[in-house]
């Protein structure tokens, strides 16, 4: 698979020229960027954030892990998925947990990425 990725220079020259303080900044300068990248590639609309997010975050980190892991949450609701960085794919858990009905799932999930680090 070819590797197509917005240049890591770009995303650090516009990190430089704005102050990331807040969610709204970083999604405009850092993620949106790399989602309209894989739009363009894919010729395919691209509407997931937890992807992008995860694709973004593999263009930041200088991390040689294999695969990245992350959730997006509402706070009440957390989903969770994972990035293959060599093989470029993402994997999305379809199951949404609840903080309090399915805090036990939801605590297991979590303790098991950080002890795969």
């Amino acid at each position: 698979m070819t590797s197509h990725r917005v240049p890591k220079t770009r995303l650090e020259n516009r990190r430089q020229r704005v102050r990331l303080t807040s969610e709204a900044a970083r999604r405009e300068v850092l993620i949106a960027p790399v989602l309209l990248e894989i739009a363009d590639i894919t010729q395919a609309i691209v509407n997931t954030q937890l992807a992008t997010e995860l694709i973004a975050l593999d263009q930041w980190v200088e991390l040689n892990d294999p695969i990245l892991y992350g959730a997006i949450t509402t706070g009440d609701i957390w989903q969770f998925g994972s990035f293959a960085r060599h093989e470029q794919r993402i994997t999305q858990d379809t199951m949404l947990y609840r903080v309090l009905t399915d805090l036990s799932q939801l605590m297991q999930i979590l303790v098991g990425i950080l002890q795969a680090e």
